[in-house]
């Protein structure tokens, strides 16, 4: 290659970079939000940057709407409607971020979790309403397992100051049994009759001495020891 071809080569590829630099940038301008759009004031019109809609519906080859999306979050379901996925803001009035993913009807499947207004966290896992749920705030981290949604179950519990407890409750959540074990070392364990009555404790407190106490029905103490 001579010295003159070299040069003609050389102008001809910087020109077709050029070139195609300011193709490429223009084509992505024209079909590209970029990430660090402005998403608050008002709405532009439609165009080839944006498209702009109070609500979006999605629908399958029969008509049957699938999907929608509007300003308080996306909703999408299956033909029969038994399996649905949710990623809301609210509910129109209220400011309550939560995702929900459910299938079945009668025997139906969920798992969902939320944000109250308060900032408190909530998170549940469930079959036919038994199953798991768990928050957690400033005063208290639970975690209830339950066999319906107003049966008896377990409740695990730790406050702001590491006490821990176990609760075991009866459907009408009057009867328990329950274990707690205070961050000081000192714990115990107490069962309640039907009526919410408690009946007997076992303690042990902050001297390392142990305790039992029985009461009736009326809370009067019928024996302890020592």
């Amino acid at each position: 290659m001579s010295g003159k071809q070299f040069w003609v080569v050389l102008v001809a590829v910087t020109v077709s970079g050029v070139i195609g630099g300011m193709i490429s940038d223009r084509l992505l301008r024209s079909t590209c939000t970029p990430a660090h759009a402005n998403l608050s004031g008002p709405a532009p019109e439609s165009g080839k940057e944006t498209l702009v809609a109070h609500r979006l519906l999605i629908v399958d080859e029969q008509g049957n709407i699938r999907a929608t999306l509007d300003p308080w979050g996306l909703r999408v379901n299956d033909p029969s409607s038994r399996a649905s996925i949710g990623l809301l803001l609210g509910d129109g009035d209220t400011v309550l971020p939560r995702l929900s993913l459910t299938n079945g009807e009668e025997h139906s499947g969920t798992v969902s979790a939320s944000v109250t207004a308060n900032g408190v966290p909530h998170f549940a896992l469930l079959y036919s309403q038994r199953g798991i749920r768990c928050s957690a705030d400033d005063s208290c981290t639970d975690i209830r397992l339950h066999g319906k949604a107003d049966g008896g179950g377990i409740r695990l519990a730790v406050d702001a100051d590491e006490d821990a407890t176990i609760v075991l409750e009866e459907a009408d959540g009057q009867g328990s049994t329950g274990l707690r074990r205070l961050a000081d070392g000192t714990g115990g364990l107490w069962i309640s009759d039907s009526g919410g009555i408690e009946r007997a404790r076992v303690e042990v407190d902050s001297r390392g001495s142990p305790e039992l106490r029985l009461r009736d029905k009326n809370q009067r103490t019928i024996w302890s020891a020592p």
